[in-house]
């Protein structure tokens, strides 16, 4: 694809995006949600692929969308549904790996979408647990007064940590994240798990 294409294809897709912002706020709902439900009919409605360069979506895109999701999230909301969303979210990962794994064994799922859907799911969960680390660091003052919570929140912040720095090691060995940018990030989540422990 030359340059005079992506240009084109670039701006046809930023006026999208601000179309769907627009009907978002009209009917309120998340500005991501928006944007995966814009973004199914449009991937069928394309013949061929539109040519970005997958690490530069990763790296430049998916943290701007990341950073929105979490400056919107309503806390109390979120503290009210923790239980549910926790209870949904494990037997419900337990239930898709179930049927992913029935699906590659009987061969209805190439093994290269798996792998695929699989480093999607897993800057997703990088994602979620970013947000919710952001979260736990807004409120320092609240944990504080609560000296046996604090643990508790210590604890789930540490799996939290170290379920981020497992999924960017997946990521490093399945090369869609570089070296660099992962030794980087992994530095600055082990100097994290040493501030837990002193503390």
């Amino acid at each position: 694809m030359d340059v005079t294409q992506l240009v084109k294809v670039s701006i046809i897709l930023l006026l999208l995006a601000t179309v769907v912002a627009l009907l978002s706020r009209r009917l309120r709902i998340p500005y991501v949600t928006g944007l995966v439900l814009a973004g199914l009919p449009i991937t069928e409605l394309l013949s061929r692929p539109i040519g970005l360069n997958p690490t530069l979506v990763l790296n430049l895109f998916l943290p701007i969308l990341i950073f929105e999701a979490g400056i919107n999230t309503d806390v109390s909301r979120l503290r009210s549904t923790f239980k549910p969303i926790a209870l949904l979210a494990g037997p419900g990962a337990v239930l898709s790996s179930g049927i992913i794994a029935v699906l590659l064994k009987s061969g209805v799922l190439p093994k290269a979408v798996y792998e695929e859907m699989r480093s999607a799911y897993q800057v997703r969960i990088a994602g979620a647990e970013k947000t919710l680390r952001e979260l736990y660091n807004r409120r320092p003052d609240e944990v504080e007064g609560r000296s046996g919570s604090s643990s508790k929140l210590d604890a789930i912040r540490r799996r939290l940590l170290l379920a981020e720095k497992g999924a960017l090691n997946e990521a490093m060995r399945k090369r869609i994240l570089s070296e660099e940018i992962v030794r980087g990030r992994i530095q600055n989540l082990d100097e994290q798990l040493l501030k837990l422990e002193d503390d």
